[in-house]
Formats: structure tokens, sequence, C-alpha cells
């Protein structure tokens, strides 16, 4: 795999706020064809129009940069993958605070002499 150092990939500029907000509002115009989980030919051929369409709404709308439908379509998958992780972190993060809580507040425990009541002169325990 070796690059040869004058042929090197071209960046482009970041996305701005509100182009990802235009890209996410377009994409939610085409997600029943963009989300598709069918990967046969005419699926692949109707995504592939649905990312041309949305390049094409995207760029009439957007004064800042001109962008190919590739362009879009990896945002878009980039977008996906941070709230995939965010998700993900912050279920972990709930998931240590239950058991920070526990540790902290204890577990209780069956025949503890705090959970004694007394029950027609009788001791129960809870």
């Amino acid at each position: 795999m070796d690059r040869d150092k004058n042929a090197s990939r071209k960046r482009s500029v970041n996305f701005q706020l509100s182009e990802i907000r235009t890209l996410v509002d377009l994409v939610l115009q085409y997600k029943d064809i963009i989300e598709n989980k069918k990967s046969d030919a005419a699926t692949w051929q109707e995504k592939k129009n649905a990312w041309a369409g949305i390049a094409t709404k995207f760029n009439a709308t957007s004064r800042i940069q001109l962008r190919t439908a590739e362009n879009l379509r990896l945002k878009y998958e980039c977008l996906k993958k941070e709230l995939r992780k965010k998700a993900a972190r912050k279920k972990k993060s709930i998931g240590l605070l239950e058991i920070l809580t526990l540790s902290i507040q204890g577990l209780s425990s069956i025949g503890d002499s705090d959970d004694i009541e007394k029950c027609d002169g009788k001791y129960i325990f809870l």
C-alpha cells in the first residue's frame, strides 16, 4: 500500500452546522431508501439515485461549498457513527452510575437488625 508522495487525497472544506442540518433534513426525506438493508442491484441503484437527488438539492440550497453525493454520503455515515458512540458512552455511564449508587447506598440485607418489625407481639424479620 505504498502511496505516491505527490498523489494525496484532496480534502474538502469542513461541514458547517447549517450544512449538517440541511443534510439531515434532506436525508430524512429519503430515509426509506437510504436505510434500506437490502443489497441487490436495484436497491443499490435506488440508493445511488437518492444520494444524487440529495446532492442536487443540497447544492441548490448551500452557498458555502458544493458537495458531491459521495461527500454527503460519507458525512452522513460519520454522523451516524458519532451518534452510536455517544449512545454507547451514555449507556455505559448510566450503568456505572447504577453500580456506584448501589455501592454508596448498599444492598438491602435479609435478616438485618435494621429490618425488624413487631407485629402482633412477635418480631418479623424483613
